[in-house]
Formats: structure tokens, sequence, C-alpha cells
């Protein structure tokens, strides 16, 4: 005899959009002032990051540690929220040391979601945490789904970052940033992270070159670029500028001066994978 599970015990699923929210560079935070920077993280969270999400009809549905997972009923309120809250959230630290300032990166997706009281699961969920990781900090990065429902604003400027190869993501999945001060993101970046002000020397890490056009080379080269980064980003008296603002600018002829003026930092590095990998540094003169 087939048990089968009652209409309440079985699994809720709901189409909805799904908002991943993080601080950019929290362990560093964390180094230089520990209690300062939690108190500041919670006073935020209070604020301005619950009361946002809940004025565009949104639902925080999991905390983690340093950011949150909300989901909305409607993408364009989605979108409406991320662009608010990072708004909201420059004007409100912009008086801090830029050492010490908060800077959040969001990712929003479309997701056909498990929901639950505590969590929220899927596909989709994954996808938007991962887009959040492409963000400058202060900055908003969406799938191709979202980007085409809010078209209609014209206060934002879109760039297209193409198809990112997602880490634990079966496909690729087309990818927007939003501008939505009409600041390059790049700028912002620096002005958050400190850029050359501070005296830190900053790097760029370009996409890296394909011998060969196979999706699993792709993915590869991908992931030799990610895990770059991330070891660099270790280095505290180095700033490294994010995934978003890089992607499209890898290639055979790449000039670091021009890049490198372009994205306001001392290194580009660049390379190349094709049954090998290979990578080199320049300083933009």
């Amino acid at each position: 005899m087939i048990d089968l599970l009652r209409p309440a015990d079985q699994l809720q699923r709901r189409i909805c959009a799904i908002l991943a929210v993080d601080v950019a560079g929290y362990s560093r935070l964390t180094e230089l002032d520990e209690e300062g920077t939690h108190r500041r993280l919670m006073s935020l969270r209070r604020e301005v990051m619950e009361p946002g999400v809940a004025a565009w009809h949104g639902t925080i549905v999991k905390h983690t540690g340093d950011g949150f997972l909300a989901s909305f009923d409607s993408v364009v309120d989605g979108a409406s929220c991320a662009i608010e809250l990072q708004r909201t959230l420059a004007e409100r630290s912009a008086g801090d040391p830029l050492e010490r300032r908060l800077a959040f990166r969001m990712g929003l997706n479309v997701a056909d979601a498990i929901l639950d009281a505590e969590d929220v699961f899927g596909e989709g969920v994954n996808i938007a945490a991962r887009l959040q990781g492409y963000a400058e900090p202060g900055g908003i990065v969406v799938s191709e789904a979202v980007a085409g429902q809010i078209e209609a604003r014209t206060d934002l400027r879109r760039v297209d970052l193409g198809q990112l190869h997602l880490k634990n993501i079966r496909q690729p999945v087309h990818a927007y940033s939003l501008h939505p001060h009409g600041v390059p993101l790049a700028e912002f970046a620096a002005s958050v992270a400190g850029g050359r002000r501070d005296g830190r020397p900053s790097i760029a890490v370009l996409p890296f070159r394909r011998q060969l056009t196979e999706e699993a080379e792709g993915y590869f080269a991908d992931g030799v670029v990610d895990e770059i980064i991330r070891i660099l980003s270790t280095f505290h008296d180095l700033v490294v500028i994010a995934r978003g603002s890089t992607l499209g600018l890898g290639g055979e002829r790449v000039d670091a001066s021009t890049v490198g003026r372009g994205l306001g930092v001392r290194y580009v590095l660049n390379g190349g994978v094709g049954g090998w990998a290979a990578a080199s540094a320049s300083t933009p003169t």
C-alpha cells in the first residue's frame, strides 16, 4: 500500500524573487573591530534592512551571519527593494572611515523555491547567492529573468555580464549588474575599500583566455580565476576588485594600462587555460 503524504505534509513550493545579501570583506572588518562591526551590522539590520524589506512586501526567510535571504512575490518589488537598500546603506555609511565602512553585495534571481518557516531551498536560491558573489561592494547582480522584468526602470543602467559559470550550477547563467546611482561600480568599490587612498596596492584579475570553446573548459577557467581571487582576498594589505567589474575584459589583446586606469587599480592579472594554465601580472602606467 502506497503511503501518500497528506497535503499539509507536502513541501510548499512557490515562484518568487530571491534576494541574497552579504557584507563585502566582513572577515577583514571583524579583525579590525569585531564588536564595533557587529554593533553597526545589527543597527543597520534593525533600522534599514528589516524595515526596507517589509516596505517592499518582502520576507526575510533566513539570516546568514553577515547577511540574509529574502523572498518577494513580485520581481519588481525585489529589485526595487535592493536598489533602495543600497541607496540608504550608502548614505548611512558615507561618514564612516573607509577602512571600517560596511558595504553590501546583493544578488537577485527568480526561483521555484521550497520555503519553510526558517529557510528557503532550491537551485534558484543557490543562483541568487552565487550572483551576489559577483557583485561589487554596494552593487547588485541579477539574472536575465530578473532583468527582463525591470526593463521599464529608466533610472537604472544595466551592464551585461554575459554567461556566468556559477559554482555547482549545471548551466551558465546570463547576468547583469545594476547601477542604481549612475556611477560605475568599480569607482564605488574603490571608495568603499579605500583603494589607493588608504595606501594599499590594488589588483584586478581578468577572465582567463580559453584555447577551446568547450563548456567544461569555461567552468575550469572561471574556477581558476575564482580561486586566485579568493586567495588574494586573504591578504588584508591588498585591495582585490570583484569579478563583476572585470567580466568581458579578458582576451588576447588586453591593454593593462587602459584596464588598470579604468578600474583604478595598480596591478592587472591576466592568463589563459587550455590543457594548461598560465598567468602574468602587469603594472599599468
